[in-house]
């Protein structure tokens, strides 16, 4: 069963979460952490998870 408050996290929540438990190289971690920050959260990361439709990304 899946967790109905999952949906109200925030893309940016919800990547930074799992950003922060991935095991990478420095400078991999440092390319994922400017991807999202770049790319990812100015259009999408105030949006909640549920409500990003495969059409937005």
């Amino acid at each position: 069963m899946s967790d109905p408050a999952a949906g109200r996290v925030t893309v940016r929540e919800y990547a930074e979460q799992w950003r922060t438990t991935q095991v990478h190289r420095p400078t991999t971690a440092a390319h994922v952490e400017t991807m999202l920050r770049r790319h990812v959260y100015p259009t999408l990361g105030d949006e909640r998870l549920g409500s990003v439709l495969p059409s937005d990304v």
